[in-house]
């Protein structure tokens, strides 16, 4: 689906491929139906990529982009409602990751490894799968 994306952003066809997805595996991802995810990035266009990735996984989930560099009402809101929290920590302001943890106890908060999309899929990939 990474690559779908990738494909639409550049306005280029992308050649038919089987998709290598068994719904065996894809099925933790049900665990998110109708939750909300708050993503916390200030690489926009990863969280973007990501949170349409979601969407296209699952449908009824609400999905949060947050890129400010600083509390605020919206992110004190998306921390403490959110099912899932990510932040993307090599792609964060230190300031916001404190206000986030003011708001939000550590252990209900996922750290992305990476700066990219697929980090931040991977990290809510290993919570759902745990």
């Amino acid at each position: 689906q990474a690559v779908d994306i990738l494909f639409d952003e550049l306005g280029v066809n992308k050649p038919a491929i089987e998709s290598a997805i068994s719904s065996e595996k894809t099925n933790y991802w049900s665990k998110l139906d109708n939750k909300k995810i708050g993503i916390y990035t200030l690489t926009t266009t990863a969280g973007k990529r990501a949170a349409q990735l979601i969407k296209n996984l699952v449908p009824s989930a609400e999905v949060v982009v947050n890129s400010q560099h600083g509390g605020s009402d919206q992110l004190k809101a998306l921390a403490e409602n959110s099912d899932y929290f990510i932040i993307s920590w090599l792609s964060a302001k230190h300031a916001a990751t404190d206000f986030i943890r003011q708001h939000r106890s550590a252990e209900k908060i996922v750290y992305a490894q990476g700066k990219g999309a697929s980090s931040i899929i991977r990290s809510l990939e290993n919570v759902l799968t745990v």
